[in-house]
């Protein structure tokens, strides 16, 4: 509606133009027909102008709507699709298994196998021994087993088999095998069981694993007394004549040579108790047990010092093993202080 009042307007201002435009006229006008009232019907002209020179900017601002026309340019968006083809990266990661080849060669030594042909030999017989190991050098050693000492060392190859004579006096005989490398060592044992072939037989009924007997029994000479917690005993062999007090308390022995007591008890047993025999008299009355005097160790007799025969007999290693009253026991060759063991 604005739009077309602009129009009006502008024809409504051309016809005044017009109008007010000089025409040719011959005619001889008045000299009073000057009008100068004329000139101010002008004036609108100025107020007109200014009003129509913006309107002249409507029309720019629709030619601004091409310009959305660069949207177009979205479409290299396309040119992502080849960003796709990176993620073909990831298989190289089967590379990996190239790790598997890396096997370095452990440097310790390793023992694959080691086995006797025998598991039991009558001593004097031969065993064969077969090893495999993974080692710079190796050695087979024969153990004592009574006390682990090493008898014998002998270099072998690091995988191989030799022949052993099987030579103890003991009931079983080991063979280690130890193989080094890098100064590192690594071993493994085989037991074999030895049937021995004693000098002479046992009399007592012995553990297994007891040595060899070194000779025939033989019966000794002695006296024999029990105590509230141990016992006397005076036992005399052909080497020796010996005085033993066992003290139960602490399965301990102590032994001293026999010597006659001459003088007067320190001390009497009380009602119910025995003195010692004159046997034990000494040792009860001057020696001392571990912990003090025999009388205050052992206590007073429980029964009267009665005589008796023991039997005796010693194995292979020189050890004594005596038949008391109470039983079969192991002492030192020697007969001097020990631990009791029970053997029988």
């Amino acid at each position: 509606m604005a739009r077309w009042q602009r129009v009006f307007g502008m024809v409504m201002m051309i016809s005044l133009l017009v109008a007010c435009a000089p025409q040719a006229d011959n005619r001889e006008l008045p000299t009073e027909i000057i009008i100068p009232t004329i000139t101010p019907s002008n004036t609108p002209t100025p107020t007109i102008t200014p009003s129509l020179t913006p309107t002249a900017t409507v029309t720019p601002s629709i030619t601004p709507t091409n310009t959305l026309t660069p949207t177009l340019t979205a479409t290299p968006t396309a040119t992502r699709t080849p960003t796709a083809t990176p993620t073909n990266s990831l298989t190289p990661t089967p590379t990996h298994t190239a790790t598997v080849t890396f096997t370095p060669t452990p440097l310790d030594p390793q023992i694959i196998t080691f086995t006797a042909d025998k598991t039991s030999v009558q001593n004097g017989q031969q065993i064969k021994l077969t090893w495999n190991t993974v080692a710079d050098t190796a050695k087979i050693e024969r153990i004592q087993v009574s006390d682990g000492i090493i008898l014998e060392s002998i270099n072998v190859q690091t995988t191989g088999e030799a022949t052993f004579t099987v030579n103890t006096s003991e009931t079983r005989a080991i063979y280690r095998l130890v193989a080094l490398r890098v100064g590192l060592e690594t071993s493994l044992s085989v037991s074999i069981d030895v049937i021995p072939t004693c000098p002479a037989n046992w009399v007592f009924a012995v553990p297994a694993g007891t040595p060899c007997a070194a000779s025939a029994a033989q019966a000794a000479s002695g006296i024999f007394q029990n105590f509230q917690n141990g016992y006397l005993f005076r036992i005399q062999l052909p080497t020796a004549n010996k005085v033993c007090g066992v003290q139960l308390d602490r399965n301990l022995y102590s032994c001293s040579a026999f010597v006659a007591y001459t003088g007067t008890p320190p001390v009497t047993p009380p009602a119910g108790f025995q003195a010692p025999g004159s046997d034990f008299q000494d040792i009860f009355y001057n020696q001392l047990a571990i912990g003090g005097p025999w009388y205050n160790v052992i206590g007073w007799g429980t029964s009267l010092a009665t005589t008796s025969s023991f039997n005796t007999q010693s194995d292979v290693n020189g050890a004594l093993y005596i038949q008391l009253p109470t039983g079969v026991f192991r002492f030192d060759g020697q007969l001097t202080a020990g631990s009791m063991v029970r053997m029988q």
